[in-house]
Formats: structure tokens, sequence, C-alpha cells
């Protein structure tokens, strides 16, 4: 997801750092906020690692010692069922929004 040192030793890009760049190079020329989704089970490994973008300094630490900064167009959102493997650190930094699952799926538009 980070990104991993290959076999020759450089530093490959991970599905979220890719899409990282990609957004902080649309917001430098577009000037439009974009916001990226990680809708999964929040796992305390991957939510770790994202606890410097949530502090003042908005950055990611990766495997290389590269830190890549988030612009400040560049969201994050947290899509979980339950906060059960998050972290005191990782909840302090978020804004949390709860919603009942009455009023999730289709059925409560239809109605």
């Amino acid at each position: 997801m980070f990104g991993r040192i290959n076999t020759s030793g450089d530093f490959e890009d991970g599905i979220f750092t890719a899409y990282w760049r990609k957004a902080n190079k649309e917001h430098s020329v577009h000037q439009m906020t974009t916001w990226i989704c990680l809708d999964a089970p929040l796992h305390h490994g991957w939510a770790e690692m994202l606890s410097s973008v949530l502090d003042n300094g908005g950055y990611l630490s990766l495997l290389n010692s590269e830190r890549m900064y988030l612009s400040e167009d560049v969201k994050l959102l947290f899509e979980t069922d339950d906060l059960a493997n998050a972290s005191p650190a990782t909840v302090s930094r978020s804004a949390i929004v709860y919603m009942d699952e009455s009023v999730l799926g289709w059925r409560p538009l239809a109605e």
C-alpha cells in the first residue's frame, strides 16, 4: 500500500503513494480539492503509518526515507465499520462522523 524496496534496492510506490503523488500533482495544476478515501476495516499497521500525516506536519515517511507532504487541498477519508483497531493517537487526530446503519444503503434514499 505504501510502497516497497524491490530486489535491486529501488523504491517502488504502492497504490496509496502513487495516488497521493497524483493528487498532489493535480492540485498544483488545477487548484482543486481531492479526497482520498480509504474504505476498509481500520488496521493499526497502516493507520499508524498515517499518524504523521494527521499531525500538523502533514507528511508520510516512506521506506526509502522520503517524506511525502500532503497538499492542503488533498484530504483523507477513513470509511470503516468500527474503531476497535484504531489507536487513541489516530482517533484523537481525526474528525469522526458516526452514521447509523438505518441511514445507510439505498433503502433510506428511496424512502
